[in-house]
């Protein structure tokens, strides 16, 4: 096994430096479907074994990514177990053109906020690890953003800077780079066979032919989610002020994207980061106006909007017409509720992170989910009744730990929970070797 993991981990690693190659692996064990490992990094296990078995043994072959050697076809990720999350959050963009009552802003940001971190935790175990989260970064979190927030707070105030039009640009173009790649799964489960199979050559003006030799190939599915990306990001620049819809699309490719990149391979930085940025969030919104005068004059698609009269949508000059959710409601939990799928797989499975990169979701993340679910319920429901902005994190973050602390303690596995470190290394470092 130590051999066979030693192997993956290796073309797991070329994989990831021969992209202009387009070149694909297929790892073949005797016992277990083949590993194809792909352009993205993603592994895939495919329906029947390619090899007859042979009494254990590990078979390794090279072939053309998208490719069997005699189609150079291969079957792409596409949505998966992500389907009805997909689903859900699509048919949640329909609710503000129908209600724009409370209850029908309380369903629209559960369905939407839910949809988004289960994705975005999926994607995660997806994404190859470039670099985990330390206890320094989750210590100086919640400091740098809240120089970043009270900074942002002072310019807007005390100065005629449009920071508006800066923050909106920067977090667009962000936003459309995020989305062409939140909506690869779904094109891949839309667009024939045929056309995925397609390759296109990059304009070479639009590459640098100092660090890239060989011509870079694109794929249709990326062509496509790009071109959508586009769409929605000119669609929004359209506007004389943002569209609720567009900038909800670029905030849900914003959150999806983050969370499928940030990593914390450790328990016990994942909670610190919480408790962190739950002390931000309760100073902020309860000590001060500074978290809703940003939250309402800038206007940046990193935050999901509901509209409260969709006749005034498009007029900020009176009263905000908007319901608000930040993204870092999403995120933060997110980022730890990845961490309790990562958890899952290693603890509860015991799979090497390596090896499958896709399991069901097991106690620790359904009991996460549950909570944020839950405690977000809560937090719309005593915003309804005292009609005062709440710190979202004041209530996702007790009821995250506590989702963790009880499923530990109903498992027995206390010790091996505080304990926890994820065995999933970043590209290019070597894991550590188990000591016989």
């Amino acid at each position: 096994k130590d051999q066979v993991r030693s192997v993956e981990e290796q073309l797991f690693l070329i994989s990831t430096k021969m992209k202009q190659a387009q070149l694909g692996f297929v790892l073949v064990c005797g016992r277990h479907h083949p590993v194809r490992i792909g352009l993205r990094g993603t592994a895939c296990c495919t329906a029947k074994p390619a090899y007859p078995k042979s009494q254990g043994k590990y078979r390794v072959r090279m072939q053309l990514d998208n490719g069997s050697p005699e189609t150079g076809n291969v079957i792409p990720p596409g949505m998966g177990q992500l389907g009805p999350a997909y689903v859900a959050l699509g048919l949640a963009q329909m609710i503000p053109l129908f209600s724009q009552t409370m209850a029908a802003d309380v369903v629209y940001f559960l369905v939407t906020a839910s949809s988004t971190l289960f994705i975005g935790a999926k994607r995660n175990m997806l994404e190859p690890v470039i670099e985990k989260l330390d206890p320094k970064s989750a210590i100086l979190a919640p400091v740098v953003g809240s120089s970043f927030l009270f900074g942002v707070y002072c310019l807007i105030k005390y100065t005629d800077l449009d920071i508006n039009t800066i923050y909106n640009f920067v977090t667009s173009m962000f936003g459309m780079i995020c989305l062409s790649r939140a909506l690869l799964p779904v094109v891949q489960s839309i667009l024939p066979r045929a056309l995925l199979s397609r390759r296109f050559a990059m304009p070479r003006f639009l590459t640098d032919a100092k660090i890239v030799s060989e011509p870079v190939l694109l794929g249709m599915d990326d062509i496509t989610a790009s071109s959508i990306a586009a769409c929605i990001i000119v669609l929004y620049a359209m506007q004389q002020n943002p569209h609720f819809f567009f900038s909800n699309a670029l905030a849900f490719g914003i959150g999806v994207e983050t969370l499928a990149l940030v990593k914390s391979g450790s328990v016990k930085v994942a909670a610190g980061l919480l408790v962190g940025l739950f002390l931000y969030d309760c100073f902020w919104v309860f000590g001060s106006d500074v978290m809703l005068t940003v939250a309402t004059k800038i206007d940046a698609p990193a935050k999901f909007l509901f509209p409260k009269d969709l006749s005034q949508a498009s007029d900020l000059s009176a009263v905000y017409p908007y319901a608000v959710l930040g993204l870092g409601d999403i995120v933060v939990p997110g980022v730890y509720a990845a961490l309790m799928l990562t958890m899952d797989k290693e603890l509860v499975y015991q799979q090497n992170h390596e090896e499958l990169r896709h399991v069901p979701s097991g106690p620790y993340f359904s009991a996460a989910f549950v909570a944020y679910v839950g405690a977000l319920l809560t937090c719309f429901g005593v915003n309804s009744v005292t009609h005062a902005a709440q710190p979202a994190l004041f209530y996702l973050v007790p009821a995250l730990l506590g989702s963790s602390v009880w499923t530990a303690w109903r498992r027995r596995e206390w010790r091996d929970v505080l304990q926890f470190q994820s065995k999933a290394q970043p590209v290019g470092i070597e894991p550590p070797k188990e000591t016989p």
